[in-house]
């Protein structure tokens, strides 16, 4: 009886080890067969373990990431939470990023806290206004914010981000406009939003939102120049839609959040 009992008991515990071999290296090019809507954002030469894994770019509407990666935690599972550490490119470029994730609610909700990243302005245009044509560039910080989603959706966002370098290129002109500041606010279903000069030839006072039901925004206010230099980028955003307003030009911006 004792020996039956020391074989079963030995066979359960090969049995253990091996499932547990197995979900440790479980890999990551399972993320990519998952039926909707857990099915992540599409992923080149994605390699490693879905606990430890890497890729050579993650492919979001109109913006590419590249070197994305991950590292998680399996106890949190146990309690029905997924906890992980990811980022993207490599701080000494002009593309990266680290966050930590929290995932819950069967996949369906993702907090990310803090995070900080910085990118070329040209890809948040990208992104988020594709049809805003001025030829703008700078880059963009954010640094210990936090962001919640769910079902895919953003519902909800709080920090600051910081718009710096910014420059008006075009035909024979290269205009300097500094730095400037929007931060966020969640309350309810609207995420507030606020866009100030900090260090700017440019007075800016914009504020917008973001409803979290249907992703749409907007972002209105008034542009003014504080010197001579200007003038051009506050005439360029009139014939642009905005239009005159106390001395400056009236901005109007929506869209829809990927």
């Amino acid at each position: 009886m004792a020996k039956g009992l020391k074989i079963a008991a030995t066979a359960l515990g090969a049995m253990l080890a091996f499932t547990a071999w197995m979900i440790a290296y479980l890999p990551a090019e399972l993320l990519m067969r998952l039926p909707e809507p857990y099915t992540p954002f599409p992923m080149r030469q994605l390699q490693g373990t879905v606990w430890d894994a890497h890729a050579e770019a993650l492919d979001l509407p109109r913006l590419s990431l590249p070197s994305v990666g991950w590292q998680a935690t399996f106890w949190p599972l146990l309690s029905g939470r997924l906890e992980a550490e990811g980022w993207f490119g490599a701080p000494e470029t002009s593309r990266h990023g680290r966050a930590k994730a929290l995932v819950s609610n069967n996949g369906h909700s993702i907090r990310l806290e803090p995070f900080a990243a910085q990118l070329p302005l040209t890809d948040l245009l990208a992104l988020l206004a594709p049809q805003f044509g001025l030829p703008l560039e700078g880059e963009i910080r954010v640094n210990g914010a936090w962001a919640s989603m769910e079902q895919q959706r953003l519902v909800g966002l709080e920090g600051e981000l910081r718009a710096a370098r910014l420059l008006l290129k075009g035909t024979g002109m290269a205009i300097p406009l500094g730095e400037l500041a929007a931060r966020a606010e969640t309350e309810g279903q609207l995420i507030r939003l606020t866009v100030r000069d900090v260090e700017s030839p440019l007075e800016v006072r914009l504020d917008g939102a973001i409803q979290s039901s249907d992703g749409l925004w907007h972002l209105r206010g008034v542009v003014k120049g504080r010197t001579p230099e200007v003038e051009p980028v506050v005439n360029l955003l009139k014939m642009a839609g905005g239009g005159p307003e106390d001395g400056g030009a009236r901005i109007n911006l929506n869209g829809r959040l990927p």
